[in-house]
C-alpha cells in the first residue's frame, strides 16, 4: 500500500486543501498522515495585540492552540488519517530574530516575500522532517504550493524541497487562497484524482469541525460550502503537482 503524508503549516491546512482526496485514498486503503508544522503551544504571557485579536475571534482565548488542536484531530478522524502536530510556531506568535518585535502585527504582514531571515526557520524544519521521513519506508510527501504567498506556507514548501531524501514530492494548491482570482498556478500538467461525491461529502464535514476557523474565510457555513462545491466542479483539491513534471 502507497502511503501518502501530506504537510500542512497550521491545524487545517491539509484538510482544507485536499481533503477529498485524503478521505478517497484512506477509503481506498492506503494509510494518509497529516503532519502540522506550526501547531506549537505559544507563550501567553507575550502574545502581540494581532494574535490576542485571533484569539478572540476564534473563541477560546488563551485555550486556542489546544482547542485548534482538538479540532483537527477531529477532522483527521472523520477522514480516517493519522496526525502529527509539531511545535514549531505559528507566524502570529513570532518574533524577528533580531529586532525581539513580533512578525505581525495585522493581517497583510501574514502574506509576504520570504526573507534571509526565514533560512535559519527553513533549516530547522527540513531537519526536523528529514529525522521523522528518513526511517519511513517508500512514500509520496505532499507539500502546499505557497499559493497566497502566506509566509508559513512557504517555508513548509521549501523545507519539503530542501529534504535529500528519495521520495515522491508533490504539491497541492493552497484552498481557499487559491480561489482568488489574481492567483495563478505556477505548474502544469496536475494529476488529477477522480473524484466521487461522497468525497466532497466528507471533505465539507471535516472542514466545519474547524469551527475557530470558518470566520477567518467565510461568513458562515453556507458560504463554505457553496465556495467548497464551486472549486471542487473546477477539479479543486483532486489535483496534485509531482516535482519532476
Amino acid at each position: 500500500m502507497k502511503k501518502w503524508i501530506f504537510l500542512s503549516p497550521h491545524l487545517d491546512d491539509a484538510v482544507y486543501s485536499c481533503g477529498w482526496l485524503i478521505h478517497q485514498q484512506v477509503k481506498i486503503g492506503h494509510p494518509v498522515e497529516i503532519w502540522t508544522i506550526f501547531s506549537g503551544y505559544p507563550e501567553l504571557t507575550t502574545l502581540s495585540p494581532f494574535a490576542r485579536l485571533l484569539h478572540e475571534r476564534w473563541g477560546h482565548g488563551n485555550e486556542s492552540t489546544p482547542a485548534r488542536r482538538a479540532e483537527d484531530q477531529a477532522a483527521c478522524a472523520l477522514l480516517g488519517a493519522k496526525l502529527v502536530h509539531y511545535d514549531f510556531l505559528d507566524v502570529i506568535y513570532r518574533t524577528h530574530p533580531v529586532t525581539g518585535q513580533p512578525e505581525i502585527t495585522e493581517r497583510d504582514d501574514l502574506f509576504r516575500d520570504f526573507h534571509i531571515s526565514d533560512i535559519s526557520l527553513q533549516k530547522e524544519i527540513s531537519a526536523c522532517l528529514w529525522n521523522a521521513l528518513a526511517a519511513q519506508p517508500s512514500f509520496t510527501l505532499c507539500a502546499p504550493l505557497g499559493l497566497g504567498n502566506h509566509i508559513d506556507h512557504q517555508l513548509v514548501r521549501k523545507a519539503a524541497e530542501a529534504l535529500e531524501l528519495p521520495t515522491v514530492l508533490a504539491y497541492y494548491a493552497d484552498f481557499p487562497y487559491v480561489m482568488d482570482t489574481k492567483i495563478q498556478v505556477p505548474m502544469n500538467n496536475p494529476q488529477v484524482f477522480p473524484i466521487q461525491s461522497k468525497d466532497i461529502e466528507a471533505w465539507g464535514k471535516a472542514i466545519i469541525l474547524y469551527v475557530s476557523q470558518v470566520s477567518s474565510f467565510w461568513a458562515d457555513e453556507g458560504q463554505m460550502w457553496e465556495e467548497l462545491n464551486r472549486y471542487g466542479l473546477n477539479g479543486g483539491g483532486s489535483r496534485l503537482w509531482f516535482q519532476d513534471q
